[in-house]
């Protein structure tokens, strides 16, 4: 590395990725930010052992901002979110997004993933039915009546990348990307700390916005209507759930939770989407939600969907390959004890490793 350049990019995802300012970077490492940004922006080549300085303050291997970053800009985002939170923390995310995409672009030189089964989808041909595409996406992926036993292993066996991560925050449960042609699969960086009913619709919501709208240039207003309808067709498609939602009250709402694995608020509102209750009742049921403390905590817990792909991959390069810890650790550019709390030891877990899936099995 020593006639090398560290890359802009690189330096730019490791501070936003641990949640620095360029402000309070620069201060942190003794430049002026007027030197960082131009460092930042390719105007100005690291002098000294300002590499040194940075790996330090961000906790990365040197070697971490030598990596070549392919793509021209940061490919657009999508989030699901329970409020708005402040830009430095979706900066945050979003740089921890992107340099899980540079990882499974760097493990996937070995390993094959299952097919990419996620087509690009023109609402437009659809007059913008969201619910039509949902009823065709059930019935392309061969998935069977009724609720979906396993969201995540579906969603993977498509060729989707899970990720669970600890987002640092409650109020982002989601964030996803795509951008095809730069060798990564859709990915979808899921908040670790979210319960399994909002995991679920959560991972739909992502789903629709990878379906409909990466490859839009500047996506609308509409989007997140969008994915929250599809993902409510998705999950409680009208034609099976509509007979479960005949005069619903609290309790019975709880009941069906565990059958269809979806929140009480979610089948609320679906009974609401699908006119199963007047305006009135349903404001008498979200008060009683309410009044119950069911917004924050629900009765019923959904257990969480285990993502087991992305531990296949470290799998396979511990096992196939020969890899140790502090190989795939150096691989990806990280240090040994970020690895290890990324994606574990990389040793085996239950069941036996295959580089490539098997179909997934209702």
């Amino acid at each position: 590395m020593a006639n090398e350049t560290p890359k802009p990019m690189m330096i730019v995802l490791a501070r936003e990725s641990r949640g620095y300012t360029q402000s309070a970077l620069a201060s942190e490492i003794g430049v002026t930010q007027g030197t960082l940004s131009k460092v930042e922006n390719g105007q100005a080549p690291p002098a000294g052992d300002l590499v040194r300085r940075l790996s330090e303050s961000l906790n990365y291997p040197a070697s971490f901002f030598f990596q070549e970053y392919a793509f021209r800009s940061l490919p657009i985002s999508f989030y699901r979110k329970r409020i708005r939170v402040k830009a430095v923390l979706e900066k945050t995310i979003r740089a921890r997004l992107n340099i899980c995409r540079l990882h499974a672009i760097v493990l996937l030189r070995s390993v094959d993933l299952p097919e990419l089964q996620v087509p690009v989808i023109n609402l437009k041909e659809y007059r913008g039915n969201v619910e039509q595409v949902a009823r065709e996406m059930r019935l392309r992926w061969h998935t069977p009546p009724g609720p979906i036993v396993n969201l995540t292993s579906l969603l993977e066996s498509m060729g989707l990348l899970i990720v669970p991560c600890d987002l640092g925050t409650n109020q982002i449960d989601a964030i996803s990307s795509y951008s095809p042609g730069d060798g990564c699969p859709p990915i979808i960086l899921m908040n670790a700390s979210t319960p399994g009913d909002r995991q679920r619709f959560s991972l739909t919501h992502e789903l629709a916005h990878l379906l409909f709208h990466h490859h839009l240039a500047l996506p609308g207003n509409e989007i997140e209507d969008e994915a929250n309808r599809f993902a409510a067709e998705f999950l409680l498609p009208a034609a099976e759930v509509r007979n479960y939602l005949d005069r619903p009250t609290l309790a019975k709402l709880a009941n069906l939770k565990p059958y269809w694995k979806v929140s009480i608020q979610s089948l609320l509102m679906r009974a609401s989407q699908l006119q199963k209750i007047t305006e009135r009742q349903e404001r008498y049921l979200w008060a009683q939600i309410g009044k119950a403390g069911y917004r924050t905590c629900e009765p019923f817990p959904i257990p969480r969907e285990p993502a087991t792909l992305i531990t296949e991959l470290i799998q396979s390069h511990a096992e196939h390959l020969g890899y140790s810890e502090r190989d795939l650790a150096a691989l990806l550019h990280l240090h040994l004890p970020e690895f290890r709390g990324l994606y574990g030891s990389g040793g085996p877990t239950v069941g036996t490793l295959r580089p490539v899936r098997q179909p997934y099995q209702a």
